[in-house]
């Protein structure tokens, strides 16, 4: 399968982060209910999301980290991420937050459209 290859500002991996960490923290509640599939998918959720986190922590510790970074993923990262994204957009009050996970959403949008385009 082809990775999604998303740029992406330096200033906006932290927020990024910021999104995938509270996605995290939904899924790991989420995923303590009786039902077995629910909450085997929220912690399939789970590992995704902590583990795009680590990632991108990764990134931002870098002692001189350039401008622009490429973040490549397979399409089943892509759509958790998106998933943080649009949960993300919804609950923070930060106009500034609110605009770049907008611009990243609409970006993720866009790369995961050409892709589903491409494999059809």
């Amino acid at each position: 399968m082809k990775a999604i290859k998303l740029k992406v500002k330096y200033t906006r991996l932290g927020i990024i982060a910021e999104a995938l960490l509270n996605y995290s923290e939904v899924c790991a509640i989420a995923s303590i209910t009786k039902n077995e599939k629910i909450a085997d998918n929220f912690k399939i959720h789970l590992s995704i999301a902590t583990e795009l986190y680590y990632k991108l922590q990764e990134r931002i510790a870098k002692r001189y980290p350039s401008e622009t970074y490429k973040i490549s993923m397979e399409l089943h990262h892509a759509m958790i991420l998106q998933s943080a994204l649009l949960r993300f957009v919804n609950e923070t009050q930060d106009d500034f937050k609110h605009n770049a996970i907008d611009i990243v959403k609409n970006e993720l949008n866009n790369e995961i459209v050409n892709l589903s385009n491409i494999t059809t």
